[in-house]
């Protein structure tokens, strides 16, 4: 028969249940017990991010897994380090380059709302969030300065959306190789 390994399934139990918290409250416990203002809160929005890693690179590592060319390196007498190097990681870069991407840009406009809020990094570091926030007491007299910080937020999530597209659409004609 088939044998299953229960540490898969008890990992991805784990990283379901990781998935389940919200971001935003992860980043603002790393910030309270790692101390307010010193950015901790970067540690809360990157193990919140792991859940989608991994679900997307299991994804594409089990798709990849039930390709012909797996078995026929398997069947040549491959080793599994080799294929897995190969084949696996090479076929499976595109969809981590995408996730990658995506998620950059999720957590830069997370930080966004956390240096709005107050939660960010704290004066003197510059930080969108805290520029957009302070700028609305002089929206009035000059718009510009709620304007920029918001335009270069947008711009800057954008430009790594398609940095991630064009990666992607790069491997996948070049069969994974960079």
């Amino acid at each position: 028969g088939v044998q299953t390994c229960a540490l898969p399934i008890l990992l991805m139990r784990v990283i379901d249940a990781l998935a389940s918290v919200p971001a935003l409250l992860l980043a603002m416990v790393a910030e309270f017990i790692l101390g307010w203002g010193s950015g901790s809160f970067r540690y809360g929005l990157a193990i919140s991010g792991i859940p989608a890693f991994a679900k997307v690179m299991r994804a594409a590592v089990l798709e990849i897994m039930d390709r012909d060319y797996i078995e026929a390196s398997r069947a040549l007498g491959a080793k599994p380090l080799a294929t897995v190097m190969h084949h696996v990681l090479r076929n499976a870069a595109p969809s981590f380059f995408v996730q990658l991407a995506g998620t950059l840009a999720e957590m830069l406009v997370t930080c966004t709302v956390l240096g709005y809020l107050g939660i960010g990094v704290s004066p003197p570091m510059p930080e969108w969030g805290t520029l957009f926030d302070t700028s609305k007491e002089y929206i009035r007299l000059n718009p510009y300065l709620a304007l920029y910080p918001a335009l270069f937020i947008v711009v800057s999530a954008l430009s790594l959306h398609l940095i991630g597209n064009g990666l992607r659409d790069s491997l996948t004609r070049n069969g994974g190789a960079l």
